[in-house]
């Protein structure tokens, strides 16, 4: 693993990681049947790599995936009866601060906001990514919005869910990047471990399975349940098909996001 420069203790029970924001956003595929969606507390997140989602949870927070702000990709398999120091852990390179922004329209790139710290859980680097899909970008400036709430009670299945994210509304075409797209009624088909057809471990405790929906360049885009609390963050899923798609779970992680 490379090592993370200028670690910093800091809020939220969080790990920072700190540093010129130069990025050519690799755009990946939308919400499938999405519709076009006004909840402003959903942005862009992107790297010098690609264009991801995220959710204000605060002012000058805003939650994402892990993945989405690392510069590579572990493998798929998991291990869910991972513990501190077993050794396990997926381990990620991550991108500086400042090799990050936050753009609430992306679609003319004119809203970039400025990322001046990145947190990551405490001991990230211990942890695998199956279950903490999670980082935080820490904006240079508030913004005048409604943060959404974090669900502390456990993902049901059956349960409904919308999702909202970023990406190609006609994945043949990069300049239809951008649109901020949600779809409601996404049903909860699994919570917690399941495996692949040969046996590995595809989830873990701190995920769940949601039937269709989201797609890759949905990365780090929220779930809400019903009262619009957040849920789950986009991790990962079926790339050629965005059906049984993974989130990880917030509410395992709720006493360090509130």
């Amino acid at each position: 693993m490379k090592t993370i420069p200028c670690i910093l203790p800091t809020v939220l029970g969080l790990v920072s990681a700190c540093s010129e924001f130069e990025s050519t956003a690799y755009l990946q595929n939308p919400i499938i049947d999405g519709t076009q969606s006004a909840f402003a507390q959903v942005v862009a997140t992107i790297s010098p790599k690609m264009m991801c989602s995220g959710t204000v949870i605060a002012p000058d927070l805003v939650l994402t995936a892990h993945h989405c702000v690392s510069s590579a990709l572990g493998p798929e398999d998991c291990d869910p009866d991972w513990r501190p120091g077993s050794g396990a852990a997926l381990l990620f390179p991550v991108y500086k601060a400042s090799d990050l922004a936050v753009d609430r329209n992306p679609s003319y790139q004119r809203d970039h906001l400025t990322v001046i710290a990145l947190h990551t859980l405490e001991d990230f680097a211990n942890r695998p990514i199956c279950g903490n899909d999670l980082s935080v970008l820490q904006l240079a400036k508030p913004l005048d919005i409604k943060p959404v709430p974090i669900r502390t009670s456990p993902p049901l299945v059956g349960e409904t869910l919308t999702v909202i994210g970023y990406g190609l509304t006609d994945p043949d075409t990069i300049s239809s990047s951008g649109h901020r797209m949600g779809r409601a009624g996404v049903k909860i088909t699994k919570v917690g471990r399941t495996k692949h057809e040969d046996g590995r471990w595809r989830t873990v405790d701190g995920d769940f399975v949601v039937d269709i929906g989201p797609c890759p360049g949905d990365s780090g885009g929220p779930a809400l349940d019903q009262d619009g609390k957040l849920i789950g963050v986009m991790s990962r899923g079926h790339e050629s098909t965005c059906t049984e798609m993974i989130y990880t779970r917030v509410d395992h992680h709720a006493t360090r996001l509130t």
